[in-house]
Order: C-alpha cells, then structure tokens, then sequence
C-alpha cells in the first residue's frame, strides 16, 4: 500500500498555492531527558547559560527573518525574547524545580510542558497554536542545555517539498529558499506558525495532514494543493497534468487577489460591507492591517492572561490595548474582555473542577463575581481608549441583567479615572457577543441597550444544536447549515437592524466563501475573519448583489434541512462558484 499511486491525503490549506517535488522528510527527534544530574548549583548554571544561548540564538533569527521575509516575522522571535525574559512565567518557576532536585532538562521540559498543556487545551485555535511555542522554546532550552545540535534544512541540494512532524519557526526561517517549493506537517492549522511563515514567503502548505509521514518516503514524487489541502503521493501522468493546470490558475488568482488588499468592501450594486480580522495580539493585529482589514473584530483579551503565571496588572493590559488600538490607525478594534473557564483554563485563578464547564463558571460570569478583576481590566481598556477607536465586548452573556451589570461596571471605572484625572474617549462603545441561545431569542431586547452585536457562531451553534464540538460521534451535526441556526443568526441580524445598532459575526462561519452570500442576503454589516480569509471574502461580496442576496435568504428561512441549505447557497454564489 505504500507504494500506491495516486494515494491522496487531506490536510488544512494554509498557504495557497500548488506545487509538486521529491518529499523530503525531516524528522527531528527529540531529546532524550536522562535522570541523573549533578548539584542544583550546577544545574542551575545550566539553566541560566542554556537561556543565555538560546537569546543569542533567537536574537539572529530575528535578524535573519527581517532580511527573509515581509519583517512581521521577525515579530515571533521577538516575543520568544521577551517571554526568555519572564522571570514570572520562565525564569523562578525553573529555578524552583531545579533547587527541589530535579535537573536543569527535565526541569525544563516539565514546565514548558505544563505550559504547551494549557494552551493546548484550549477552544480558540490561535491561542491553541501558541502551545507549538512553548514546546519549541523548551525544546531549545532542553537541546542547550544538553549540547544537541538542532538539524540543519538550510541546504537542500535539490527541488523538494518538505514533509515534518511540525515544524518550528527557527527550522522555517532556515530554509533553502531557493529549493523547497512546499511544506507539509502532520499537526498545525491555519493559524500556526508554519501557517504564518508559509505565506510570509509565499510558500504552498498544507498543515494537519494526519498519517502523512507514515505513507511518504524520501525522494516519493508528490504534489501538494495550499488552498484545498489536498497531498497527492507519487502522482501518475494525469494528476500530474491536473496539479500543473491549478498551479496555473492559482497564480493568476494569487496575483487577482492583490488588488483587493485595498480596495473598500462594496457590494456589485453599492452597498458597503466591512471585512475585519479576528486577532490575538497587537502583532495580530499588525498583520491584519497588512492584509487589507477594515478593523479587527475581535481580539481575545486572553492572550495576556494565558503569557502569564499571574493576573496582568493594570499598566501591562493598558500598554497592549494600546498597542493594538494605535496599530489599526483609526480603525475600529473590537477588545473581548476576559473569557476565561470552559476550555481556557487559568491555573491561578484556582477554578473548582466542574462537571460541564462549557455551561458553568465562565468568561463574563466569573468577571461579574469576581469584580476586582474586572475592573482591572475595564479600567485598562478605558485607559486605552484614547490611542483609537475601541469596542468593548461582553462574552457568554445570557441575561439582561447580566448585561447591565457589566455596563455598569464600565461606568463606575470611568467615574473611577475622571477622578483620578485620567483620559477617556468618549466614543466607546459597548456590545456583546450573541452565542447562547437566551441571548439570541432576546436579541430584541438587548438591541435597545446595547451599541453593536457581534454574533459568535462556534458556540452558538454548539448550543443551539447540543453537540458537543470536539466529539466525532456527532461533529457532522456541528453545522451552520443547520435551518434552526440560520433562522437565529437572520432574527439577531434583523433584532440589530430595528434597535439602529449593527451586527458583527466573529466565528468560523463569517469565513465560509459558500455562506457569505447567505449572511450579505441577512443583512450582516460586518463579517470579522481569519487574515488569509480577508481578500477573499471582499472579493466575493464585491460579486454579488445585495439586492438578489436578500431576495434569495427569504428561501433560507423556509428550508427543513442541511441538504435544502446547502442547495439554496450553491445557487446564490455567483456562477463561476457553483458546484
């Protein structure tokens, strides 16, 4: 079977682009942690000069990055500087499990370990893919310390497509760029570092490729698709021929796709859209200035608490609002104030352990109990306002009363900074997210109180269906295409509309190219998307026609099934689309 021809494998696209090769397969083992050690005083000397090496290390590859790529590359070693600077997150708690008997390695990769676990753990993807950082960090350490050389991709000899595990920014950075035409990883998705670093150098990759490895060997013939995913192994005459036509067409879309970084984001007959990012940082938000945002929809507050083995003081949660606020110049930035619990798990926030946890102590709800750091954070956010246009975000909300009780909360910690004399932008506006069903029947009522909506369609449509998202026994009924999820999405839209406020959505269907048509037709004013999604999602909208979009939604209401749905949105892409 590992011969076969024409075997195909499916992986996420993450870098457009075609390309076929030889498969050249990088395997990087990984250290073997032994158990003996010597004093803790040496061990610790280790520790301190495995981080002194490894600073040294990530300091080229910043340079290195600057010289290879856009420079927003170089952004992540940057922050691998910064986070080998921590003594909060890096240094002490080493040091302790060093000083407790264990040696510099093992005490090494136990905490960054830990540190990979919680985020790993994690809903979000974006911050879900930071646990690939941790581990790359505790890998160099562990390799410093240990005096392993790290392999070396900087030579390849020949044309090829690189196939890995995964693989680290440093290995990216390092590549023949001359003869690697692609990549290819089992794990990782659209939002890792392989992802970014791919279309930084505009590299065809598909990630999450599942069993991959075990099928492909050294020098295979191959041929992979960055836009659909598809890895073909040891492609006959015909495939081949297939792969050279898409590459073709994909260079030609590629360079159409350019103007639209520009453009403004109006329908074929005039109506004006926005297009904005979801983001998870300021230098998230930076890359989404360069690909053409409109704003950011969305930027998850909680990539400051998870960097941390504590609470984010005040000054720290000001400085990165900030920084996020000056970086869209002007445009708006949508701040989701803390959602932690469920899936994100703050080790010091001591949660107790609960049974369902998806509904029980979370985001807004512990921000309301526990009020000290709400205001902490509010009171950052209000600090922050005046570097731009800023939208505060409730999360998991479920109540008018709920609501209420946050907004006041906004309003005591600006009482608080006028009388401390501190600035705040008058402009600030207040919303929330609609992604548990009470809200989304009530969206009526909340639209008279509250200045935007933003619809959050993961959730939503876990609990509207009941599914469970990460269970594979029912992941076919975790869908959008549901008719009772798209007849909440159409009645928050129109709630919005009639209260005067608009409606954002910041979950994965904003991004679906065959649903767009579908939430234009409903009235959507703001589709909040992954970076790579931005161009192509303007570039749609300015192929249709609102008119015949709405016009064409109503029969979406009317639809019994997935299958009805799916048949409705077919015939409302514009006909080069159809299937």
């Amino acid at each position: 079977m590992s011969n076969m021809v024409n075997r195909v494998f499916r992986g996420v696209g993450a870098s457009s682009g075609v390309a076929a090769a030889e498969a050249f397969i990088y395997d990087k083992e990984p250290p073997v942690i032994p158990e003996s050690c010597g004093s803790a005083e040496e061990e610790l000397e280790r520790f301190k000069a495995a981080v002194a090496s490894a600073k040294s290390f990530y300091s080229g590859m910043t340079d290195k990055a600057k010289a290879r790529t856009d420079g927003k590359t170089a952004e992540i070693f940057e922050a691998y500087l910064e986070f080998l600077d921590d003594d909060d997150s890096v240094i002490e708690p080493v040091c302790e499990l060093i000083a407790s008997g264990s040696g510099a390695a093992k005490a090494v990769h136990e905490h960054f370990e830990m540190l990979a676990g919680m985020m790993s753990a994690l809903e979000d993807e974006t911050l879900r893919e930071r646990a690939a950082d941790f581990r790359e960090l505790g890998d160099r350490l562990v390799r410093e310390i240990l005096g392993i050389k790290a392999k070396d991709i900087s030579s390849v000899e020949r044309d090829v497509i690189l196939f890995a595990h995964d693989l680290a920014p440093a290995d990216t950075v390092n590549m023949d760029a001359e003869h690697i035409k692609g990549i290819v990883t089992e794990i990782g998705g659209c939002t890792s570092h392989t992802a970014i670093l791919a279309n930084a150098m505009s590299l065809p990759a598909v990630v999450g490729c599942a069993g991959v490895l075990s099928a492909v060997k050294d020098g295979d013939g191959t041929a992979i698709d960055g836009e659909t995913g598809e890895v073909v192994l040891r492609p006959d005459e015909a495939a081949m021929k297939r792969f050279d036509e898409k590459k073709a067409l994909s260079e030609q879309d590629g360079k159409a796709l350019e103007m639209y970084r520009s453009r403004p984001t109006l329908t074929a007959d005039g109506h004006a859209r926005t297009v904005s990012a979801n983001a998870a940082s300021a230098s998230a938000c930076a890359e989404a200035l360069a690909a053409g945002c409109d704003g950011v929809g969305l930027l998850r507050s909680e990539f400051l608490y998870m960097e941390s083995n504590g609470l984010p003081d005040e000054a720290r949660q000001c400085a990165a609002y900030g920084e996020a606020l000056e970086v869209l110049k002007g445009r708006h930035v949508t701040i989701r104030t803390l959602d932690a619990g469920g899936d994100k798990e703050l080790k010091y926030l001591d949660l107790p352990p609960e049974q369902n946890p998806f509904m029980g102590y979370r985001a807004i709800r512990i921000c309301l109990d526990r009020r000290e750091l709400f205001m902490t954070q509010l009171r950052a956010l209000l600090k922050a306002s005046v570097k731009g246009e800023l939208h505060i975000m409730f999360p998991m909300v479920s109540s008018l009363e709920e609501f209420r009780e946050a907004k006041a909360a906004v309003q005591e910690a600006r009482r608080q900074l006028a009388d401390e004399g501190e600035a705040v932008a008058d402009n600030v506006k207040v919303g929330l997210m609609i992604e548990i069903p009470a809200a989304a029947v009530m969206a009526d009522v909340f639209a008279k109180e509250a200045d935007f909506f933003s619809i959050g369609t993961n959730d939503l449509m876990q609990y509207t269906t009941a599914v469970d998202r990460g269970n594979e026994r029912v992941q076919k009924l975790y869908t959008h295409y549901n008719p009772g999820v798209i007849r909440l999405i159409a009645w928050v839209i129109r709630s919005a509309h009639e209260g005067g406020i608009p409606c954002c959505m910041c979950g994965e269907a904003a991004g679906d190219l065959a649903f767009v048509p579908a939430l234009l037709g409903m009235g959507l004013d703001e589709f909040s998307v992954s970076v790579p999604k931005i161009t192509r999602v303007r570039r749609l909208i300015s192929e249709l026609s609102y008119e015949e979009c709405s016009a064409k939604a109503e029969l979406l209401l009317k639809a019994e099934t997935a299958a009805q749905v799916k048949n409705i949105l077919n015939g409302m892409q514009p006909e080069k689309y159809r299937k």
